[in-house]
């Protein structure tokens, strides 16, 4: 064991937040889009697990238990390490379609705020699609969450 070894053991190593299938990683997703002001409400655990029912990867899965195992990580990690390591694990071929799913979770209440638009624009970037195509995106989104008046 070397000099430094010794002295820098007990230094505490950034954690890493590692999901156990794609399940959870998209819950994880979602509930930190929903939680993006700090407080999660029944109407978006609602409308996640809505949400969920359109999701092939879901078939044969109950959301609900995933959203549960979301909340549960949620508060041992940053939003940055969730965030970060969910993509880590989603299929690059996924990315776009989980970024449209964490727009509607945006736009459900009709606005978004500061701290939803900081989130979605991480989400964009670990997403790695274009600027065009997140543009599409966000612009469909839109549409389809206008709240009737």
């Amino acid at each position: 064991m070397g000099l430094f070894d010794t002295m820098f053991s007990d230094v505490p190593q950034e954690k890493k937040y590692e999901p156990q299938d794609v399940r959870e990683a998209y819950a994880v997703v979602l509930y930190c889009c929903a939680n993006a002001e700090g407080n999660i409400g029944d109407e978006e655990v609602v409308f996640i697990d809505s949400l969920f029912l359109t999701m092939s990867i879901f078939e044969e899965h109950d959301g609900a238990d995933y959203l549960q195992l979301a909340e549960k990580v949620y508060n041992n990690y940053t939003v940055d390490q969730l965030l970060e390591g969910s993509f880590l694990f989603i299929k690059e071929e996924q990315h776009a379609q989980l970024f449209c799913y964490c727009c509607d979770v945006f736009l459900a209440d009709g606005a978004v705020t500061d701290d939803e638009k900081q989130i979605l624009e991480k989400i964009a970037s670990l997403s790695k699609i274009d600027e065009e195509t997140s543009k599409k995106i966000v612009e469909v989104a839109i549409i389809r969450n206008v709240k009737e008046t």
